[in-house]
């Protein structure tokens, strides 16, 4: 089994891998501490996706591991032949672009490229592929992580329920702009 954490940018997908990362193997590339200045994204790594374009037999060499890969770039990914379990990280588009542009100092006129939100066309088009997809929400799992960690567990993946919920701290989730 591959373990895919997906979803938009700034959407919790890096929330998610470290808190996975309590106990599985993580694939990602260590980008090195934050270099910008001010609003500081979050505490711990990123845990970008390496360059899956040049890693031969991806995604298949990563079995038993948890990758991160955005959204965008995974539907355009081979499928590969081993088992794939999803996670799809769901949060309001607003936030995500709110969050983006503090993180990144990026101009609130552009869309960063691919963020969209149509979620459950996403999360189909992944089941056509055959990835195996559990929807989780951001906001879920801030308010809840206990439940939302053991539904991962109910899911397959393998980690420790009480390890994962608590990597999560709700003082870091300071973009709120919906409900």
């Amino acid at each position: 089994m591959i373990y895919i954490v997906t979803g938009n940018m700034r959407s919790g997908t890096s929330m998610m891998m470290h808190a996975v990362g309590q106990s599985m193997p993580l694939v990602y590339d260590d980008i090195g501490e934050w270099q910008g200045e001010g609003y500081k994204p979050q505490p711990h790594d990123f845990y970008d996706c390496i360059d899956t374009k040049n890693v031969p037999g991806f995604p298949d060499i990563y079995a038993g591991q948890a990758v991160k890969i955005f959204i965008f770039e995974l539907l355009k990914m081979p499928v590969g032949d081993t088992p794939r379990s999803v996670v799809y990280m769901e949060r309001p588009i607003q936030e995500s672009l709110e969050s983006f542009y503090k993180a990144f100092n990026y101009p609130r006129d552009g869309v960063p490229p691919a963020m969209r939100e149509d979620h459950e066309y996403n999360m189909q088009a992944l089941r056509e592929l055959g990835y195996s997809v559990l929807h989780v929400k951001f906001r879920d799992v801030i308010e809840d992580p206990y439940t939302q960690f053991k539904r991962l567990a109910y899911h397959g993946w393998p980690i420790d329920i009480g390890k994962a919920a608590l990597t999560v701290d709700p003082n870091w989730y300071r973009v709120r702009l919906c409900g």
